[in-house]
């Protein structure tokens, strides 16, 4: 049973150093900077390194039916929650910046758990079915959010 499993981590160390090769370059570290630890201590320890990303959760996207942001693409989800497991809750906030958005994990119970629920759009509007219908011939799209320890980023 020894021989199998030095094989199993010979191999699997192989593929990984594989898969590193060829596509680590389309998969970016996350540099933990002074400005993510902010309100955020167990990410101290971390604080000016490099980590590989872990995880990526995708949402797909399509424009805002916000006139102010037309021009803007807005995830689309169901819920904004990843963890609604009691003391070890956890979700994501869309920021939006200057015609731009990312996402935040947060940690707690957050001050309105309903809208997290419900998946509003970047502005507060939550995004109908029946507008996504109608925009379906311009091609709903999708972004990758990096999720590494507790982070994400889009």
């Amino acid at each position: 049973m020894q021989g199998l499993a030095e094989d199993v981590r010979y191999y699997g160390k192989w593929m990984r150093d594989e898969a590193q090769k060829r596509i680590g370059h389309l998969y970016p570290k996350a540099c933990i900077s002074a400005e993510k630890c902010r309100g955020r201590p167990e990410l101290k320890r971390y604080e000016g390194r490099e980590l590989t990303v872990i995880a990526w959760l995708w949402a797909r996207t399509v424009r805002s039916p916000n006139p102010a942001f037309a021009d803007v693409e807005v995830p689309l989800a169901s819920s904004f929650w990843l963890s609604r497991k009691t003391g070890q809750e956890a979700w994501v906030r869309p920021v939006v910046g200057d015609r731009e958005w990312r996402f935040e994990v947060r940690k707690g119970v957050p001050e309105d758990p309903e809208a997290v629920g419900r998946g509003r759009s970047c502005q507060g509007d939550p995004t109908s079915v029946a507008w996504c219908r109608a925009r379906q011939s311009d091609r709903i799209g999708s972004r990758p959010r990096a999720r590494q320890g507790g982070w994400a980023h889009s």
